[in-house]
């Protein structure tokens, strides 16, 4: 029985839990005080960038929730406290919409979706993702 109590389990892999819930509160807390251009420039190219998530043949982009997946999956247990940040990330898109990094299309089946522009493939690739959020502010 390797010495751990069934009854209790394992209190090693208990405080690992313990830790990424903390880790994923704090991660989750820094995004909900950053202003919607400051997070803007953080979903980005979490979401849009090289190890964003793929967009699936058929649709026309990634909808709201795939950006906020991609923005906390970086940590362990990131997603526990997602509902929270939906709405500021729909902030944040917004942003990038306005700044014409982003295209948001919409249809009936899909809801809204974004994808790239032109202008944003350019800003991810020249890494000048603040610097045009700034001017377009």
């Amino acid at each position: 029985m390797r010495g751990v109590s069934p009854l209790f389990g394992n209190p090693e892999k208990k405080a690992q839990k313990e830790a990424e819930l903390t880790a994923a509160r704090a991660e989750t807390d820094r995004l909900l005080g950053l202003s919607p251009p400051a997070l803007a420039a953080e979903v980005l190219p979490d979401a849009f960038g090289a190890g964003g998530p793929k967009v699936v043949a058929g649709t026309r982009g990634l909808n709201v929730f795939q950006v906020a997946m991609a923005v906390t999956d970086k940590n362990p247990r990131g997603t526990t406290y997602l509902k929270e940040l939906v709405e500021p990330i729909r902030e944040a898109l917004q942003v990038l919409e306005h700044a014409e990094l982003i295209l948001r299309n919409t249809n009936q089946d899909q809801g809204a979706r974004y994808t790239l522009t032109r202008l944003g493939q350019a800003t991810l690739a020249d890494g000048t993702v603040a610097e045009k959020l700034h001017a377009a502010g």
